[in-house]
């Protein structure tokens, strides 16, 4: 159901632009994405949106070589 999604959107902030956010389904209230991720545009705001959206942001191999 839709009622239990995690919802995302994009608000204008006064330091870089634009921020990403997002709110569990039981949660009152919206918070940034990964801490702090003020962009400036609103493209690299949605490209924050959906590496959250992934929860995987980059596999590391033990000898430093990402795959």
């Amino acid at each position: 159901m839709s009622m239990f999604r995690t919802r995302y959107r994009i608000v204008t902030d006064n330091y870089n632009g634009y921020e990403a956010q997002f709110r569990r389904w039981w949660m009152p209230f919206y918070v940034q994405c990964f801490f702090c991720n003020t962009s400036a545009t609103v493209d690299r705001a949605r490209e924050i949106i959906k590496r959250h959206a992934q929860r995987v942001i980059e596999v590391i191999d033990p000898a430093g070589e990402t795959p």
